[in-house]
């Protein structure tokens, strides 16, 4: 068994049931949790994440909803631009902002940053100190109180 079946990760998200059970656990939810709030008996979503069953259609907007996904995701495993928004508001909603500010150089830039911070992301965590750039108000646009040149700058 590979390491991304023990930590309940499945390797592809290439099934209905991949899909259901990758949403679960990236939430750190149990099954009974979502036999909690789906109302669908932990056997029977069971079944669905192994695929031992077929999801029906009345089911899939309640799973939807409930792991932040689309139908269509659940379905087919193609990201739509709704479904991004819905899993990562804040990132959409800033990528929005970057595609109206920026000119077409500047957004390679950014794109030509984030590829490369994907790269190196071990690196570069172990060179940033996350949880002191969180306290001075960095990443949730919140300005440090009493600093006159945040505050000016408008970060």
């Amino acid at each position: 068994m590979s390491k991304s079946q023990i930590a309940g990760t499945p390797r592809k998200l290439d099934t209905i049931g991949n899909r259901l059970r990758h949403m679960r656990t990236k939430r750190g939810w149990t099954i009974y949790d979502v036999e909690h709030f789906a109302g669908i008996p932990a056997p029977t979503l069971a079944e669905y994440e192994r695929d031992l069953s077929i999801v029906p259609a009345d089911r899939l907007p309640v799973l939807a909803r409930l792991l932040s996904v689309s139908v269509e995701w659940l379905v087919t495993g193609k990201e739509t631009a709704e479904n991004l928004r819905r899993q990562w508001p804040e990132g959409f909603a800033l990528w929005g902002k970057l595609s109206r500010e920026l000119n077409d150089a500047d957004k390679e830039r950014v794109v030509a940053f984030v590829e490369a911070f994907l790269k190196q992301r071990d690196k570069v965590s172990q060179i940033i100190d996350w949880d002191r750039l969180e306290a001075l108000g960095v990443g949730d646009g919140a300005p440090e109180e009493g600093n006159p040149s945040s505050e000016a700058s408008g970060i």
